[in-house]
């Protein structure tokens, strides 16, 4: 009998929210304030994704099965049957009404109706909506919550900081391959502080479309109170300043940021072509130059010429085409193979005297 309810409960505690809820009706107790954040939770994800509503209305064949057996079970004791299905079902869709608007968007738990396959209809959605949903998950840079980007292929330059653009057909080693290339402008000299990887540990399941960055969480310029505060123009501002620097350089962790660059759905990474290795993607530095002219036709017209530093990422994408075949390698002999000159014997014979 234990080990029963053990079974029964196991089963109540893996239900989707709108299961567990006609549980509940069907044996006329209250949901308490969890299970109607969950509800509201799942009423809200279904209006963002695109899951189908398909519990609105019909029990699923689970849960019309559990009803019929406790029916039967409560026949065969002699107790009150259940109520009507129509009942039930209209009982639900009041508990649902009712709800409290004022409940907060709590994080998105990992359940079976979550995991369900759809996608963001941001056409479908007002600000408010979008801003709950981003509220639900922390983005702070850190190695735990790294900032996600989604890359958008059609706006290289809206990546949120870094421009990725998709260059097809370059020729290396002998094949035209496509590449993406990320690229992001940095102050001169914290070139070292930036990396790039694969996440094939961290994130498996988007080791093959994703790229994870590094890189100083402040600008040179304002990781130093006093570098950004040379013309004082508000001490208290600089008083704010100056206890943020101390925080950070106490908690090293936060001197460095992560970006996950997520690429498009079905993309296939292969670094090991550009980078020859599976996880370290190859960090390339370009140094920048010009003239810029202030106050151009004036008598105060000044040319000054600024420096600019740049670093880049290139990864190819799978597949390529090959244009021509590798051509025949010639070596030349180690010393020990090459011929050597015959020696003159200087042994003594029989006719030497």
């Amino acid at each position: 009998m234990r080990r029963a309810v053990q079974q029964k409960f196991g089963q109540l505690k893996i239900k989707p929210p709108r299961s567990y809820s006609r549980f509940l009706s069907r044996n006329d107790i209250e949901p308490g304030a969890g299970t109607k954040r969950e509800l509201e939770l799942d009423v809200r994800a279904r209006r963002v994704f695109e899951l189908p509503n398909d519990g609105d209305s019909t029990e699923s064949e689970e849960d019309q099965a559990e009803s019929d057996d406790e029916e039967k079970t409560k026949a065969s004791k002699g107790t009150t049957p259940t109520k009507p299905k129509a009942v039930v079902q209209e009982k639900q869709k009041q508990e649902v009404a009712i709800l409290p608007s004022n409940i907060s968007f709590s994080p998105i738990r990992p359940t079976t109706t979550m995991s369900s396959p759809g996608k963001i209809k941001a056409d479908s959605m007002d600000i408010n909506e979008k801003v709950e949903i981003l509220q639900s998950f922390k983005q702070d840079g850190s190695e735990e919550n790294p900032y996600i980007i989604i890359v958008d292929l059609q706006r290289p330059e809206s990546n949120w900081g870094f421009e990725v653009s998709e260059v097809d057909g370059i020729e290396h080693r002998d094949y035209k391959r496509d590449i993406f290339h990320i690229r992001k402008v940095i102050t001169l000299g914290q070139e070292e502080l930036w990396s790039a990887s694969i996440p094939i540990e961290k994130y498996p399941g988007l080791a093959k479309r994703s790229v994870l960055l590094s890189g100083p969480s402040q600008d040179f310029w304002h990781a130093s109170h006093e570098r950004y505060h040379q013309v004082d123009f508000c001490e208290d501002t600089k008083t704010v300043h100056e206890t943020l620097e101390t925080d950070i350089e106490g908690d090293l962790k936060r001197k460095v940021s992560y970006w996950l660059l997520v690429f498009p759905e079905g993309t296939q990474l292969e670094n090991h072509i550009l980078s020859d290795d599976a996880v370290h993607v190859r960090k390339e530095v370009n140094e920048m130059v010009d003239d810029v002219v202030f106050e151009e036709g004036t008598e105060e017209e000044e040319t000054v010429e600024i420096l600019g530093t740049d670093i880049y990422w290139r990864i190819a994408k799978s597949g390529g085409t090959r244009i021509r075949k590798t051509g025949q390698r010639t070596t030349r002999k180690r010393y020990a193979q090459r011929k050597q000159p015959a020696k003159e014997k200087t042994g003594k014979g029989k006719n030497n005297k």
